[in-house]
């Protein structure tokens, strides 16, 4: 893929660069429209902007991406000359978009000034994770959509039935119910919270009771072998560590706002 098709007016538009500013001490000028400059860094960063997302090393045709620039800064002068800075809407939105930078920029200063240690994760994978015993559960389900045939198939293995040919017979799970409803090892987990809990209550070779409700329908549930495994390694996780310290740190922040502050709620 060449820059071509990452550039023209669409992404022009959308760009956050600022051309025609204030030039630095060491500010290499590549061109200059009506007296203002256009940078060397305004074109790396353009390009760099341009191609988030390409895969492999795109094609970057140097005199295409300046005539964007050149464009850009030629419509920001017409712009200006219009008036369109003084509207109303569009100094709100500005505002609002300073807003959110002035607080984005904020966090990031508490996490640069309070950065996370390697002790401080080893401290919190010690507490939250070493001694963790997590469990995976060999598992079958059959899902239908009618709470009655989940209860009237829970009835049939009351009497002896055959999970495995059950869920051939009546599951909704494409994935799962021609092979006797089998998902394999199953480890609880909050994206799937209904279904997590009623594996975790069962005990190897039960089957759920009642019904269990989700998103997608009705489960039937079936635990046939249950077996430990080990917490996940300090490095595995070290990244994730890393974001919940920061996270609290941020939070931390956030919380001394509150005690020096005065916040009052207006009356519903």
């Amino acid at each position: 893929m060449t820059l071509r098709h990452r550039l023209l007016f669409p992404l022009l538009a959308a760009s956050a660069l600022t051309l025609g500013g204030p030039l630095g001490a060491e500010e290499e000028v590549i061109a200059t429209v009506n007296g203002n400059a256009i940078t060397q860094e305004d074109f790396q960063r353009f390009v760099f902007e341009a191609t988030q997302g390409v895969k492999g090393t795109p094609q970057i045709d140097q005199q295409e991406v300046l005539s964007e620039l050149l464009a850009r800064e030629l419509i920001h002068q017409d712009a200006l000359k219009q008036g369109l800075d003084k509207r109303q809407e569009l100094i709100a939105e500005v505002e609002r978009l300073r807003y959110r930078l002035l607080v984005t920029v904020a966090l990031e200063e508490v996490v640069k000034k309070h950065p996370t240690t390697d002790k401080e994760l080893q401290t919190l994978y010690d507490k939250e994770v070493k001694n963790l015993k997590p469990r995976e559960f060999k598992t079958r389900h059959i899902l239908v959509k009618e709470k009655s045939l989940a209860e009237q198939i829970i009835t049939e293995l009351d009497l002896g039935g055959d999970f495995a040919k059950l869920a051939e017979k009546h599951s909704g799970d494409n994935n799962s119910n021609k092979k006797g409803g089998d998902i394999g090892w199953f480890t609880p987990q909050p994206s799937l919270p209904e279904f997590s809990r009623a594996v975790l209550q069962l005990e190897k070779d039960k089957y759920t009771q009642a019904p269990v409700q989700s998103p997608v329908g009705w489960h039937v549930i079936k635990v046939e072998e249950i077996r430990d495994v080990p917490p996940p390694s300090f490095e595995q996780i070290k990244p994730r560590l890393a974001q919940i310290v920061q996270q609290q740190k941020v939070n931390d922040y956030i919380q001394s706002l509150k005690e020096k502050a005065e916040i009052k709620f207006a009356k519903p």
